[in-house]
């Protein structure tokens, strides 16, 4: 589940369900446009190792101490990859699987920015823009996942869904 291309615009395949579908298929556009941009801008990034499947369910804690699991999809990555996926799963809902309010990932994303990538001449909003990037491509996969496994009803594909969306709107 590392960074890559999407092949087809078929990741928003449930929206021809839609009753506006001509409106939707200009937002399919744009989205499969900026994800395309995505992959052609992947080659510039900086690499470092990343995890690559950063969620809770993979760090272990224990008195006062963190370890993190299941390196499988590990490698030299962009460096966004690892802080995106575990910013883009983390739910505002106190009951969610992955609890993580805005605030949270905020302070994720400035810790990350001030105490890894600052000292490395990585311009500050190159790198909110890159992040951006990294959380749609995010959304994207498990849409098309949702797509895949016939899940497009549920409300985690709906988010998901919205989340892209937006985002692709904004980039």
């Amino acid at each position: 589940m590392g960074f890559g291309k999407p092949d087809r615009i078929e990741v928003f395949k449930s929206a021809e369900d839609d009753k506006d579908y001509n409106a939707w298929k200009v937002e399919i556009d744009h989205t499969v446009y900026v994800l395309k941009k995505t992959g052609d801008q992947e080659s510039s990034i900086p690499r470092t190792l990343c995890h690559d499947d950063l969620l809770p369910f993979n760090v272990l804690i224990a008195k006062g101490k963190a370890a993190i699991i299941d390196w499988e999809y590990a490698g030299i990555l962009p460096y966004p990859t690892s802080l995106a996926r575990l910013i883009a799963h983390g739910e505002e809902d106190g009951k969610a699987f992955f609890h993580m309010k805005q605030a949270d990932k905020d302070y994720a994303i400035e810790y990350f920015f001030e105490h890894l990538l600052k000292d490395k001449g990585i311009n500050y909003d190159d790198y909110l823009r890159t992040m951006d990037y990294f959380l749609l491509f995010e959304y994207c996969e498990w849409i098309m996942l949702g797509n895949k496994y016939n899940d497009t009803k549920s409300e985690r594909f709906k988010a998901y869904l919205i989340k892209a969306k937006d985002l692709a709107k904004k980039l």
